[in-house]
C-alpha cells in the first residue's frame, strides 16, 4: 500500500457557552491545538472579556500517513499569573473523510473542577499535501 503524506487544515471559528473564569467579567479564552506525534503547539489569539469567541483563524498540522494521530484542542483563560484550562476535546484522525469538509461544533470535556465548559466550532479537512485547504475534491478524477 502506498501512503502518501498527508496534512489536516483546521479552522478555530468559534466557541458558544464558554463560562465566566474570571473574578471580574467573562472569560479571555484561546485555543490550543495539538497532534499526536508531534511536540508542536498551535495558538489561537487571546480573545478578551468574552463567553462567545470569534476566532475564524487557519492552522495547518501534519499527519502522519497511517492516520493514528488524534487532534486535540484546549480551550484555555488567560490570566495574569497562570492561564486556567476550560475545557479539551480530542477527535481521533481516522475518524475523518480524506478529501471532505467537515464543519461541526463540539462540546467540550470540562477541565478538572468545571461543571460545563461550553462548545467549540471547528471546521476540518483531511486531505494530501499539494492539495488546497478547504475546497473539496472529486476522487474520481485524481490519479
Amino acid at each position: 500500500m502506498l501512503f502518501r503524506s498527508m496534512q489536516l487544515h483546521v479552522r478555530v471559528l468559534e466557541a458558544a457557552k464558554i463560562p465566566n473564569m474570571d473574578v471580574v467579567g467573562k472569560s479571555d479564552p484561546y485555543t490550543v491545538l495539538t497532534i499526536t506525534g508531534s511536540n508542536q503547539k498551535w495558538k489561537t489569539t487571546v480573545k478578551d472579556n468574552t463567553n462567545m469567541p470569534i476566532w475564524n483563524e487557519v492552522f495547518t498540522l501534519p499527519v502522519s500517513s497511517d492516520l493514528e494521530g488524534v487532534l486535540k484542542a484546549h480551550v484555555w483563560d488567560k490570566d495574569l499569573s497562570s492561564d486556567d484550562e476550560i475545557g479539551e476535546i480530542e477527535i481521533p484522525i481516522k475518524s475523518l473523510v480524506q478529501g471532505k469538509i467537515l464543519d461541526k461544533w463540539y462540546n467540550l470535556k470540562p477541565a478538572k473542577g468545571m461543571k460545563d465548559a461550553g462548545q467549540l466550532r471547528l471546521v476540518l479537512h483531511l486531505d494530501q499535501i499539494g492539495f488546497p485547504a478547504f475546497v473539496e475534491q472529486d476522487r474520481k478524477s485524481v490519479v
